[in-house]
């Protein structure tokens, strides 16, 4: 059905006396509203977006209300947004993972070291170099002379 065929169904627009018209998303009353299947609707991809991406389903036949007030516009955006940034850094993410394991295919005999040492390694290889410099001082007698370690 197509929205002005709904409109005729409904009734005029023009002779509505009502304070303001329900938003099918917060089913708060509302003066200013945008109508799903409408010009502005279709614009911003109203029915794909709420279809697609929230767990409700809206038809042009259905008996509830075919608007939305402007705060749940954007929040439906917002939504959308913020689904498909997930969705491209989610595709990154399999891009890198895969770069990674062609990289590692490439060089198999070569160990992986990791480049961030953790704290309880930082400790140990200090509490190592320590207790390395006083037993070699010890050992090298009076001289004073630290040997350095070798890697």
């Amino acid at each position: 059905m197509k929205y002005s065929e709904f409109q005729k169904e409904m009734g005029s627009l023009d002779r509505a006396c009502i304070s303001g018209f329900l938003c099918r998303l917060c089913s708060e009353m509302h003066r200013i509203v945008i109508h799903i299947y409408g010009e502005q609707g279709q614009k911003h991809n109203l029915v794909e977006k709420i279809n697609g991406y929230l767990p409700i389903t809206i038809s042009p036949t259905d008996p509830l209300p075919k608007t939305i007030c402007g705060g749940c516009l954007k929040r439906v955006q917002q939504h959308y947004e913020l689904l498909q940034r997930v969705a491209r850094l989610r595709e990154h993410n399999i891009e890198l993972k895969e770069s990674i394991q062609e990289i590692h295919q490439t060089m198999p005999n070569r160990p992986r070291r990791s480049t961030i040492a953790l704290p309880e390694q930082i400790n140990r290889r200090s509490s190592e170099s320590s207790s390395s410099s006083s037993s070699s001082s010890s050992s090298s007698g009076s001289s004073g002379v630290e040997q350095e370690d070798s890697d």
